[in-house]
């Protein structure tokens, strides 16, 4: 993973970081408060040969080979041999193996007949009677006195060079060291927690989760704005943001739908025979029910009449019409519905809502009536429609929810498929491409909807 897309990662999820790392140093906190006190002392003793008369040569023999045996002096010190009489010397109420548990004795690494001796107790002044007496024991363990047949006199001796003190801090807890743990464990946590997180959710957050071989190229976004009522739809032009965005949009799919029409059908023939061949449909379907579909047809609409073009809006969504709403008056002899069942006529369906708009409204269709989006009627009302349009836009709907979209696609330039940010997966967008494909249309490119202003996921 790139820098830049580490960095990404982690401002989207910098509050759950945040949480999981306050969460750890708090625990590192707590613990300070929760483990029991523990205090050590220290003592060293040094262990040397001791020789009446010999050679200085047979001196430094003999304290080469203890130097050997602190290993063995070190076990030493951890058995009953030693412990017992301490225990009995200060009244201790533990066995001689729980007792070596607390204790810690080391031969020197660095040369030399020294041990070092660790002690632990509830309390410093514990630790350091301890420490001193377990140093005591050893020596008296390990001193030995042999006279030989000529009178001399040799053996090991030990003595205290390093006294055991009452400690001044606690060994346990530390509460600098917990605080530390604390937070390194909870930032452990918390980026196994993102990168875990990352790998399973499948949403699309920003433009950047699109950047992938197997989906089509983005070809638009549209930036999060409140929740448009239907009324708003034509005058989306009148947010700066919005209108910005559409009009990208627009200049975007003038030239790819063509080039992507002409590369697939290179005759540019439609079903509807006697459309204009300057006239260019474009269909407008969603990943998801909610996505954004009739919002980004209205808003290419409304962006492509300010251009000076010919428009028709189409509500090509016979189950649940969205852009029907505009009017609060009923959808006379049911719109495109009835024009496709045959109880309504051509004339009026289409009516002027803005200067070089026209909108064709819908009412719901009766059971199966949305199979007439394919036939000869549909191509007789595009037909109709391009007569006076440059540009037709259909509002086709969820395409993952019904079929209903893919019966356009023989009237169809070109797709657009449309996500919404933090609520469409890659998956779904997949499933919408492949559909879309399987049924012969060509995908123009994703609109992206409900993208965030600001922040990792923002357009760029």
């Amino acid at each position: 993973m790139e820098l830049r897309e580490s960095l990404r990662v982690v401002r989207r999820n910098w509050a759950v970081i945040a949480v999981i790392v306050l969460v750890g140093t708090v625990g590192g906190l707590a613990a300070t408060w929760i483990i029991p006190e523990a205090w050590e002392s220290k003592t060293t003793v040094a262990f040397e040969a001791v020789q009446s008369g010999g050679s200085m040569q047979d001196e430094l023999q003999a304290n080469n080979l203890i130097a050997q045996q602190l290993p063995t002096y070190a076990q030493l010190a951890l058995t009953s041999e030693v412990l017992q009489p301490v225990i009995e010397e200060l009244g201790l109420d533990v066995p001689s193996y729980e007792l070596a548990k607390d204790l810690t004795v080391e031969p020197s690494a660095t040369g030399g007949a020294l041990i070092t001796i660790t002690a632990g107790a509830d309390t410093g002044e514990e630790a350091a009677a301890l420490a001193g007496a377990i140093a005591d024991e050893l020596i008296s363990a390990v001193s030995t006195t042999v006279t030989g047949p000529d009178g001399q006199s040799g053996g090991i001796t030990g003595r205290v060079v390093d006294p055991a003190f009452v400690p001044d801090v606690r060994a346990v807890p530390i509460l600098w060291l917990d605080l530390v743990i604390g937070f390194g464990a909870g930032l452990v946590i918390a980026f196994t927690v993102v990168a875990v997180r990352e790998v399973l959710n499948r949403r699309i957050r920003g433009p950047r989760d699109l950047d992938r071989a197997d989906l089509p190229p983005l070809i638009g976004t549209v930036p999060r704005q409140r929740r448009l009522a239907p009324a708003d739809l034509v005058g989306l032009a009148e947010t700066p943001a919005l209108a910005d965005a559409f009009q990208r949009l627009r200049i975007a799919i003038g030239a790819s739908a063509r080039a992507a029409s002409e590369a697939q059908r290179p005759d540019a023939s439609r079903a509807a025979p006697d459309a204009s061949p300057a006239t260019r449909v474009i269909v407008v379907v969603a990943v998801e029910p909610r996505a954004g579909a009739t919002t980004v047809a209205a808003g290419l609409a409304t962006a492509a009449a300010d251009s000076g073009q010919r428009v028709a809006l189409v509500d090509a969504d016979l189950r649940a019409p969205a852009i029907g709403a505009l009017e609060t008056e009923p959808v006379e002899g049911g719109g495109l519905a009835g024009f496709l069942d045959g109880t309504g006529s051509a004339a009026g369906l289409a009516t002027e809502v803005a200067p070089g708009l026209r909108l064709v409204r819908t009412a719901p269709a009766a059971e199966g009536g949305s199979e007439a989006l394919g036939s000869t009627r549909m191509a007789a009302a595009l037909d109709a429609l391009a007569r006076d349009a440059d540009l037709i836009v259909i509002d086709g709907g969820a395409v993952t929810a019904v079929a209903d979209p893919l019966l356009l696609a023989p009237f169809a330039d070109a797709y657009l498929v449309v996500a919404r940010a933090g609520s469409s997966t890659v998956d779904e967008l997949a499933a919408a491409t492949r559909a879309v494909l399987s049924a012969g249309a060509t995908v123009a490119g994703v609109v992206l909807n409900r993208v965030p202003a600001r922040g990792p996921d923002a357009a760029a």
